[in-house]
């Protein structure tokens, strides 16, 4: 197992024994799950050196039907990897955890989502202030 293999999983056992992920970790609560993921994660970036990035990821599953997770890049100075982190899950096809080359094809083509916009927003404006 790589050392980034190893950071994926103590980040997903982190998240799966967060409050907040835990409590939104059901059908239909993407967007929370995805919000709580995210507040997870800036806990814990300052601490991992492993972590690139991370934003909140949209797919439409269904014609209008939409669902959020989240795009984590990780890299150790060599390599650099996507994976994907879906604690809510999607009716029949449970939850992911895992790399984005290998994920569902219900969480391919996804676009940013409106929460890693909202952030964005209010990063540009803590910087102007």
């Amino acid at each position: 197992m790589s050392q980034i293999e190893k950071q994926f999983d103590e980040i997903c056992t982190y998240l799966k024994k967060d409050e907040l992920c835990v409590r939104f970790s059901k059908i239909g609560f993407c967007r929370n799950w995805t919000g709580a993921a995210l507040a997870a994660l800036d806990k814990i970036k300052t601490k991992n050196k492993f972590i690139v990035d991370y934003e909140a990821r949209e797919t439409e599953v269904s014609p209008c039907y939409f669902h959020t997770f989240v795009l984590i890049i990780l890299s150790d100075g060599d390599n650099e990897l996507n994976y994907l982190m879906d604690g809510a899950g999607v009716a029949g096809l449970g939850t992911y955890f895992g790399p984005e080359s290998s994920a569902p094809t219900h969480l391919s083509n996804s676009q940013l989502d409106q929460i890693s916009r909202y952030r964005k927003l209010i990063e540009e404006n803590k910087k102007k202030s």
